[in-house]
């Protein structure tokens, strides 16, 4: 569980300090983020990349975006059966599965449960041998590292679905890329900062559904990167993802806490007041290079992600 902290009057400042020193210490260049809706399934061109932002977005959302998508390409038959309501299945072809309150109609189709599944890939391994491929070869894995063979395989499998036109195969060799940026003894310099990047883009994507799985990478390349503050986090998200009855990934998620408690770690909020008072006398000394926006980045990260955490437990 998410150690509880008491909030002093001086990390209060630094929550409201931190919208401040970004705006002090940003470039008058840097690019303003504008917030997007989730897209609407038009295809290539309109549609949001995975990398822009969708921070809010439900699984519901990123379900219905695909199907949408799947519209969009012609693909309306691989839409499950009642995956669309009444109205829009009609538009699309389909007939109504029924109520099944009604003796006449017929049964309605399962609740697909998008926490448990992934029906995004189920219906993506139909359209891409690539995919089916990769997902056999880093399954059989069993978690261990791929021999160099395989190994090989699977990465030129992954930057072929990167290059896709499909912004939900894009997404998945993404995952599987930043996953083999991750693995084997002798990491590649910079492949724990490249797969952070590529990670933390998925989470915040309109293509791709089981953001656990890129949570559970995540909080690997936190720990690749030697930062327990934000690996714990990603590993606390991680746990509020996970189905009920996934008893192997909880009980995984819950040793790499105990890991990083043993190293006697204060929780994620220890060090966000003296890390703010060092940013404010940074920018005091007008030092606002990339080493001062890095330490600001980092403590607003944490800042963020401790009160999603908060509010997604629901404030407990």
């Amino acid at each position: 569980m998410l150690r509880h902290h008491r909030v002093s009057a001086g990390l209060l400042g630094a929550l409201v300090a931190c919208c401040v020193l970004r705006a002090a210490v940003s470039s008058p260049l840097d690019p303003v983020p504008s917030p997007l809706d989730p897209p609407e399934g038009t295809g290539k061109g309109t549609e949001a990349s995975h990398g822009e932002k969708c921070a809010d977005c439900t699984a519901e959302a990123v379900w219905k975006g695909f199907l949408k998508h799947l519209q969009a390409q012609g693909r309306a038959d691989l839409i499950p059966p009642g995956a669309l309501g009444s109205k829009e299945e009609g538009e699309a072809g389909e007939s109504d599965p029924g109520d099944p309150s009604d003796p006449a109609g017929a049964p309605r189709a399962p609740v697909i449960d998008l926490l448990a599944g992934d029906p995004v890939k189920g219906i993506l391994f139909k359209l891409s041998p690539d995919l089916v491929n990769l997902d056999a070869i880093a399954g059989g894995a069993d978690g261990k590292p791929l021999g160099a063979e395989d190994a090989a395989k699977a990465r030129a499998l992954a930057e072929k679905l990167r290059a896709s036109s499909d912004p939900y195969l894009e997404a998945y060799g993404t995952l599987h890329g930043a996953r083999f940026d991750l693995e084997g003894p002798e990491r590649e310099k910079g492949a724990c900062e490249k797969a952070r990047a590529a990670l933390e883009g998925l989470i915040t994507s309109h293509h791709f559904l089981p953001r656990r799985e890129a949570r559970r990478s995540l909080a690997q390349a936190y720990s690749c990167l030697g930062d327990d503050t934000l690996a714990l986090l990603e590993l606390q998200f991680f746990l509020l993802d996970v189905a009920p009855e996934a008893d192997a990934d909880r009980a995984w998620a819950k040793d790499e806490l105990r890991k990083i408690r043993e190293k006697e770690h204060p929780g994620p909020l220890h060090h966000s007041e003296e890390n703010m008072r060092s940013i404010s006398e940074s920018i005091s000394g007008l030092d606002v290079g990339e080493g001062t926006q890095g330490k600001e980045r980092r403590v607003e990260d944490i800042l963020d992600k401790v009160a999603k955490l908060l509010e997604q437990k629901g404030g407990t």
